[in-house]
């Protein structure tokens, strides 16, 4: 009866902290880590612009002179977000839509494939005017939405910015976009239809990222030195802005960094990565006490144990068994914990990333290879600390002929010690 209260109190206790770790590294894994839908992701990389070392905007002129004189990349595209973009479906009032205004090459350069139909090329993202034919392509969410899966969706005519613009695709329902938690349902060529004083402005930047991908055999510092020195002479050519407005930056002052883009833009890293880092030290310190409170309850439960442990050192048992013994009570406890512990955060991530991010961020938080792995580091290490390390104490040889010769202070005396040694170290993770 004692061994099965002290039993579930110990996976009670360690089911919390790891649930804890579990359901914070699946938040930060979908926001942060999780590879976006394509083809060999790992060769993406976002253009980020910086002055003195600080992130910095990078204009439409600058975007295009870089497209067009650059050898490092196989491709790039610009994104610029419309969460509310107005919009009329065929026979329908106008409602707002998640778009996203895309470079032409954007399909391309991430290597996805159409479910239906075709998706935008370089040709379709040509400078918008009243005659300018102008494309669209849906996701298969808004497909399902609108048009029921119907194929006759395809060159249905949408009305956006007094434009109307011909569905030519669907993109695959695998596909969630470019930026972990913003899934557009509508993609559009950025360049046809932006305004054109925006493309042309050297003051008023409306992009929300820069992605690209490597050449085959190019490296990323080989990319970032060529893209770097290709800015800078781009900078020196712009023509001088009028005294009165702000100057623009020094070529001198600028550079190129060239950051892994395989998780996609880092808008949801940029924002809440410090304070998920932060979380996450947090819930691993409350798993550090709770397994440093079960080794406790370990170590006083083997002083209790001290009649059956010395009747087994009585009777032959060798400190290798009675030290596997212990150790294995300790990790069936900690592998108890760190299963449930991982079943629970499966129902409470959903919670924690709505709470995190708020109801307009669409997270895929479930749990995945990754967390399951990090899920099982973690119970490995708990078991360390609940199973070996009393385990090793209560097997001790001076504990051992203790327990043996009837000698209980002098066996209650060490466990005592060790277990004052692990109530500091509770308080000292604490404070």
């Amino acid at each position: 009866s004692h061994h099965g209260w002290f039993a579930a109190v110990a996976v009670l206790t360690l089911t919390l902290g790891i649930t804890g770790t579990s359901s914070v590294s699946s938040v930060m894994n979908g926001a942060m880590l999780r590879p976006i839908a394509g083809s060999n992701v790992g060769d993406l990389v976002i253009l980020e612009p910086r002055r003195n070392q600080e992130r910095f905007l990078l204009f439409n002129p600058e975007f295009e002179a870089l497209r067009e004189r650059q050898r490092s990349l196989s491709g790039m595209f610009a994104v610029a977000e419309q969460p509310f973009l107005n919009v009329e479906f065929p026979g329908e009032t106008p409602s707002y839509v998640h778009a996203s205004l895309v470079s032409g090459a954007y399909f391309e350069v991430l290597g996805i494939t159409p479910a239906a139909g075709r998706l935008l090329t370089p040709s379709d993202d040509a400078l918008g005017g009243a005659d300018t034919p102008c494309v669209a392509v849906i996701s298969d969410t808004l497909w399902t939405r609108r048009f029921a899966r119907n194929q006759g969706a395809l060159g249905s005519v949408l009305r956006l910015r007094d434009r109307d613009c011909a569905i030519v695709g669907v993109a695959p329902a695998s596909f969630a976009g470019h930026q972990a938690g913003s899934i557009p349902e509508l993609w559009l060529p950025l360049r046809n239809v932006s305004e054109r004083r925006l493309l042309d402005s050297q003051t008023m930047a409306f992009y929300a990222g820069v992605i690209g991908r490597l050449n085959p055999g190019v490296t990323r510092e080989q990319a970032e030195t060529e893209l770097t020195t290709l800015y800078r002479q781009i900078q020196a050519l712009e023509p001088p802005l009028p005294a009165t407005m702000r100057q623009p930056p020094k070529p001198s002052e600028l550079s190129m960094a060239l950051l892994p883009g395989a998780a996609g833009l880092g808008g949801l890293r940029r924002q809440f990565g410090d304070a998920l880092t932060m979380m996450l030290g947090a819930v691993t310190l409350v798993l550090l006490i709770a397994a440093i409170n079960v080794a406790n309850l370990q170590l006083a439960r083997g002083a209790a144990r001290r009649p059956e442990l010395a009747t087994r050192l009585a009777l032959g048992a060798s400190r290798w068994r009675l030290m596997r013994q212990l150790g294995t009570e300790g990790a069936v406890i900690a592998a108890a914990g760190g299963t449930s512990g991982v079943i629970l955060a499966a129902f409470l991530v959903p919670r924690l990333a709505s709470l995190v991010f708020g109801s307009r961020v669409s997270l895929n938080v479930s749990v995945d290879l990754r967390v399951l792995l990090l899920a099982s580091a973690t119970t490995v290490l708990t078991a360390l600390v609940v199973g070996v390390i009393p385990a090793v104490r209560l097997s001790a040889p001076r504990s051992s002929q203790s327990l043996a010769l009837g000698d209980r202070s002098r066996a209650w005396a060490a466990s005592q010690r060790l277990m004052r040694t692990l109530v500091v170290a509770q308080f000292a993770l604490w404070l």
